[in-house]
């Protein structure tokens, strides 16, 4: 076993005087090894869920061997900075007028204002019927009778 040794650590010193670009150096070629197992015939992605932040991402097939349906799980990232603020959208349309609330209380009576200036004098009425005839009266004079009811009185 040792010989065995000392022959591979030869080859790897001849190698490498070589100069080979790549710096390894390989043995002879080795027999083609057996065909490996049938690979899916289809792949489809499933769900992309996001994780908790700082977890690690994975990949689950919930399909089949021959169907695969891969999941994933993508943790989330930091929180970025804020950004700048954007424009101001436009108005919304009026809303629907609300339901009037209750009357409220009476409030105090207020002061009695100032005396107002005097109105402007009012239509005279209708003149009312003339009264009965009153009784005449004869003054006596030394000169003669007068008959009263050709005066009108005069109320001092």
């Amino acid at each position: 076993m040792n010989e065995e040794i000392f022959e591979n650590a030869r080859r790897v010193i001849e190698c490498a005087n070589q100069n080979r670009p790549s710096g390894c150096c390989f043995g002879p070629t080795g027999p083609t090894g057996p065909t490996g197992p049938q690979g899916p015939a289809t792949v489809s992605i499933g769900t992309t869920t996001t994780g908790i932040p700082g977890s690690q991402a994975t990949v689950t097939n919930s399909g089949s061997a021959q169907s695969s349906v891969l999941n994933f799980v993508i943790p989330a990232g930091a929180t970025g900075a804020t950004g700048a603020t954007g424009p101001t959208g436009p108005q919304g349309l009026q809303g629907i007028p609300g339901v009037d609330g209750a009357t409220g209380p009476t409030g105090p009576t207020g002061a009695t204002g100032s005396t107002g200036p005097q109105g402007l004098q009012g239509i005279p009425g209708v003149n009312g019927t003339t009264g009965p005839t009153g009784p005449t009266h004869t003054l006596r004079s030394e000169k003669k009778d007068v008959n009263t009811s050709l005066f009108k009185p005069i109320f001092l």
